[in-house]
């Protein structure tokens, strides 16, 4: 038995000339190729690689911090789902701090998935206002940031995931504070915060100008302030909720329904659509999700309650990714807060249960009492 081995060994050994002709052959080396194969090959790495490759050299360094690098992922279809947030400050000056968020491609080790995250901070605009919390809205690879907290104006500023640039955008044919948008067919609808007169109108993302819209009217009983708008489209339209009723807005023929005589308004405070489904995570903990057909709002199985707090949801990559502060209590030495961030699979079972499966949950920020976790907008770059 071991003398067949052996003679198996020495067939399957390349003859020695062999060996030197393939040890003298030299090897490709990337940094050998021209930058646009370069940017082919990065553009298909995960972003999540990005930070140590740019630490290789100073050419990997400038091709990643590229612009045209994102250009080129967009075009391959590499774009990966990453999530943008600000914290800001409980006291009445303009401190904000803006963050990009990644989370590690799951990858198991002995069937447990890695728990691991990169979290990066990112300029703030130069002239910051206190933001509106239900009016920045991810269009593309930009966001854009409408209205004021507090305060009225007309500015709209626009941040570019690519390059990590602020630029200003169109005002708005209104100043608002509180106002809510939502993004349907590349235009953005921005309602509220101002007199009535001005109530409603839409932002065409390509030609970049304003158009007043007609308001709902008066019979629709829609207040300013107490109003609240799922962030997705809906089944293609905008969906909006009163302390009294629900309504839809649909884009192509202009026309404002009701569609629920009983409000969502609490739902559709940390909401979002996917599938054409649409979620909210409320008070106590809960996730729930919309039964169109019955026009109910149901618990999704299979989660364990989470953390109160400032609540966000988003449609991240076709999951469900929920994002909460979670306070100090009252006699706690540590006066800190934390956020918190977990990434749900969603499978819907039967005509009426979904279920959720949580697939990452871990702190991804520690921040002051005083600051509070504000906005969270998923973006794809």
């Amino acid at each position: 038995m071991s003398a067949d081995l052996s003679m198996t060994s020495e067939v399957e050994q390349p003859p020695q000339s062999d060996k030197k002709s393939l040890s003298s052959q030299p090897l490709v080396s990337l940094l050998s190729l021209p930058d646009e194969l370069v940017e082919q090959i990065l553009a298909r790495v995960p972003r999540w690689d990005y930070p140590n490759l740019s630490l290789v050299c100073k050419r990997f360094h400038t091709l990643i911090s590229s612009p045209q690098l994102y250009t080129t992922r967009f075009n391959l279809g590499t774009t990966e789902p990453c999530l943008y947030f600000y914290v800001r400050s409980c006291c009445k000056d303009t401190s904000l701090q803006w963050f990009t968020l990644s989370l590690k491609p799951q990858e198991t080790c002995d069937g447990e998935i890695l728990n691991d995250y990169s979290l990066i901070p990112i300029p703030c605009y130069p002239h910051p206002l206190r933001l509106s919390l239900k009016s920045t809205v991810a269009v593309g690879s930009d966001i854009y940031v409408i209205g004021g907290l507090g305060e009225l104006t007309s500015s709209i500023r626009i941040f570019n995931c690519r390059s990590n640039t602020w630029r200003d955008g169109p005002n708005m044919t209104a100043a608002r504070k509180y106002p809510c948008a939502v993004l349907i067919d590349k235009k953005i609808y921005v309602m509220g915060g101002c007199d009535v007169d001005n109530w409603f109108e839409v932002l065409d993302i390509k030609t970049q100008t304003w158009r007043a819209l007609p308001s709902p009217g008066a019979g629709y009983e829609l207040c300013n302030i107490n109003i609240n708008v799922n962030p997705d489209a809906f089944e293609g339209k905008l969906y909006v909720a009163s302390y009294e009723n629900d309504y839809t807005y649909e884009p192509k023929d202009g026309i404002w329904k009701v569609v629920r005589e009983e409000s969502s308004w609490i739902e559709l405070l940390y909401s979002c659509v996917i599938d054409n489904v649409m979620y909210s995570y409320r008070f106590p903990e809960h996730i729930k999700w919309y039964d169109s057909e019955g026009r109910v709002w149901r618990e999704i199985k299979g989660l364990e309650r989470l953390c109160s707090g400032t609540k966000q949801i988003h449609n991240s990559g076709g999951k469900l990714v929920a994002m909460w502060t979670q306070v100090p209590g009252k006699d706690s030495e540590n006066r800190k807060s934390y956020v918190w961030c977990a990434k749900i699979a969603l499978e819907k079972c039967h005509e009426n249960e979904i279920w959720g499966k949580t697939e990452w949950l871990n702190i991804v920020l520690e921040i002051p009492e005083s600051y509070i976790f504000s906005k969270c907008v998923a973006v794809s770059v």
